[in-house]
């Protein structure tokens, strides 16, 4: 799209006609459009039932990352959203300084 509202003027009418097949979320002037009822959380636990008790960290950037942020121990990088940052436990520069900080603070971050 060539602007964020109408991106979310599309996610919106998305939702609310075809919210039993599709569910819409607005990536900055993108939409990711996974199955209904699905998204990054829920793709997150399908694959950490692979691991016994994983520490499960999230970093974002965009509207699309929210719910991960909300629902694990989030990072938002530092030109993230301003609404991702608010969300976020920590912020970052770079995946790396996440990773920094994550190892160096173990099992103090949750």
């Amino acid at each position: 799209f060539t602007n964020e509202e109408n991106a979310q003027k599309f996610v919106d009418y998305v939702n609310a006609t075809y919210n039993d097949k599709i569910s819409a979320f607005r990536n900055g002037t993108s939409i990711d459009m996974p199955p209904a009822n699905t998204s990054k959380v829920t793709g997150i636990y399908e694959y950490a039932k692979m691991f016994d008790n994983p520490e499960i960290y999230a970093v974002g950037d965009n509207i699309n990352d929210l719910s991960m942020i909300e629902e694990f121990c989030g990072f938002a990088v530092s030109n993230a959203k301003e609404e991702v940052k608010k969300a976020a436990n920590h912020q970052c520069n770079r995946i790396a300084d996440m990773i920094d900080f994550i190892m160096s603070n173990e099992g103090e971050t949750k």
